[in-house]
């Protein structure tokens, strides 16, 4: 029910030059000197003018810092075959560094690889240096070799197997799928660490291994927690559960640190919000295909609700 103060506002209102203004543009009074239409606000009346007012739409796109990357600069020179699916091969940049580059079909994936990396690192995981450019209309992906490694294979060890499970929550939070590779080959380690590296993260996220998408209903539940588990959802994740070798004291303490972890790392930031600003700003050139950005809204709220899950997963 409209009260009197919204009644007499609206009478006068609708006598002044500012309602006729409004009038002409089809606006409807939205009381408090607010005009719009469709139940939003689209105008003010600011000393006796009708003035539109440009809704807040918070955005996690932000000017870019990164160097504007190209095939010319990324790939001078051809020094190995394609792998996988995906066009690529490895090449040697201007800068002499190099990188193997895959072609994504999908620009959501590879950006959402290069996110995940970026999450990693910060949570103190390790994967490839990487970056993302684009040519207005699609994206590549590029990651330096990592000289000297060897894939985890199938004779691993107990230790192995729970230094690769200090990431479970990560793993979980990003939403990788395929962590561990269908022959037991994104995860590798290079000559004398016993650090595991994942290599290969394009099932982060959105999307799937092969680039599709995953279904919308999956993206802001953790089913992870118990799929990694069940060896006949992922029997190379729950291997890894098999040979670690954790009671259920031990297990808890640690994936409860895990998730700690995260939460310290997303309150230095502030929000998700904020890091994924900053990492468009210092991980994707300008020139990326706009609908990522779009993408990220979803990705965000990945984050988000993955994170609120996991926490109440470990109390």
């Amino acid at each position: 029910m409209i009260s009197i103060t919204e009644l007499v506002e609206s009478i006068i209102a609708e006598k002044s030059k500012v309602a006729d203004a409004a009038s002409k543009l089809g606006l409807k009074y939205m009381s408090f000197g607010r005009w719009g239409k469709d139940g939003k606000v689209t105008h003010k009346s600011i000393k006796g003018r009708l003035v539109a007012v440009t809704p807040h739409k918070p955005s996690v796109k932000t000017k870019s810092i990164v160097s504007q990357h190209s095939d010319k600069t990324i790939m001078k020179k051809r020094v190995g075959p394609q792998k996988g699916s995906n066009p690529g091969g490895t090449f040697v940049g201007t800068d002499g560094k190099k990188r193997y580059v895959k072609r994504y079909k999908n620009a959501d994936q590879a950006a959402g690889e290069q996110l995940a990396n970026t999450i990693y690192q910060a949570l103190g995981f390790k994967t490839p240096n990487s970056l993302v450019y684009g040519d207005g209309k699609g994206i590549t992906y590029a990651s330096e070799i990592i000289p000297n490694t060897k894939e985890l294979g199938y004779d691993y060890s107990k230790q192995q197997a729970r230094k690769i499970l200090h990431g479970f929550a990560a793993d979980i939070l990003v939403a990788n799928w395929d962590v561990v590779g269908l022959e037991n080959d994104n995860i590798v380690y290079q000559a004398g660490s016993d650090e595991p590296i994942r290599v290969d993260n394009g099932a982060a996220f959105l999307t799937r291994a092969q680039g599709a998408y995953k279904p919308a209903e999956v993206l802001n539940k953790v089913t992870e927690y118990e799929g990694f588990q069940d060896v006949n959802i992922n029997p190379a994740y729950a291997e890894l559960f098999k040979r670690a070798g954790y009671s259920e004291k031990e297990w808890n303490a640690e994936f409860k640190q895990q998730v700690n972890h995260i939460t310290t790392l997303v309150k230095k930031f502030g929000s998700w919000d904020k890091f994924i600003e900053e990492f468009n700003r210092t991980h994707l050139s300008s020139n990326i295909p706009p609908k990522v950005f779009k993408s990220q809204k979803a990705i965000l709220s990945m984050l988000n609700t993955r994170l609120k899950a996991l926490q109440k997963l470990a109390k």
